[in-house]
């Protein structure tokens, strides 16, 4: 017997949704439970931009390379005040370790960067929105995940 289908597709596959990896349900550390709802991957590097003797671009130069997600999602729980529990605030720069996504880019852990909010309105769910930074350098990641001390 199959397990069926989130969807239904024919033709060309696409990627539908923001679908967990088939095992568990996608999950955000530090957040007991949520919905997810929206996340947006962009690729970033700092680009510097050599000039020619005519002001043209002969050289460019990326480094620093690393990629920033921007996720929105509902806080849950069984009850109420398991929900509005599960609406935590990150301390600046925390590790944050996602799972369970269907996209292998965005498992794994990153940084949080900032730009966090809770948005509460009459007559609609709560939404939360997240922004967290992973470097493309597995070291510069290693040690920027490492704190100071001393």
């Amino acid at each position: 017997m199959s397990v069926p289908a989130i969807e239904v597709q024919t033709g060309e596959a696409k990627m539908y949704g923001v679908s967990n990896d088939g095992v568990s349900r996608c999950a955000i550390s530090g957040i007991a439970q949520c919905v997810l709802q929206s996340a947006k991957i962009d690729s970033k590097f700092n680009l510097q931009e050599d000039k020619d003797g005519n002001n043209a671009d002969n050289t460019l130069i990326a480094t620093n390379g690393y990629y920033e997600v921007a996720m929105e999602f509902d806080p849950s729980g069984t009850t109420r005040a398991a929900a509005a529990a599960a609406g935590a605030m990150f301390a600046p720069l925390a590790p944050v370790t996602l799972t369970h996504f269907a996209h292998p880019l965005l498992t794994g852990t990153w940084i949080y960067v900032g730009n966090q909010s809770i948005n509460l309105q009459h007559n609609a769910s709560g939404k939360m929105s997240l922004s967290l930074r992973k470097y493309t350098d597995p070291v510069q990641m290693a040690a920027l995940l490492t704190p100071v001390t001393g």
